[in-house]
């Protein structure tokens, strides 16, 4: 494995949300109003103080995680991002 992995995947365990954070997640329950799930969903932040585009990410995250079908970004402001795969 690359030490870089080997960096990334410590820094990744060391990852928590605060009790502000952990309030906002809202696992199972329904949807909402006007919206139809198409398939599996992520949340995600981009780390970075310079603005990420949803253009650029979609392509991305396509080559990287090769989806079966497509990969959709929705920007929910502060760099931010709703992952939908197809």
């Amino acid at each position: 494995m690359d030490p870089k992995e080997v960096e990334v995947e410590g820094m990744l365990k060391k990852l928590s949300l605060s009790e502000h954070e952990k309030k906002k997640i809202r696992l199972g329950g329904g949807l909402a109003a006007g919206c139809s799930k198409t398939g599996p969903q992520a949340v995600i932040k981009i780390l970075s103080e310079k603005p990420a585009k949803v253009d650029a990410l979609e392509a991305t995250l396509g080559r990287i995680w090769c989806p079966l079908r497509d990969v959709e970004c929705k920007d929910l402001g502060g760099n931010r991002f709703l992952i939908t795969f197809f």
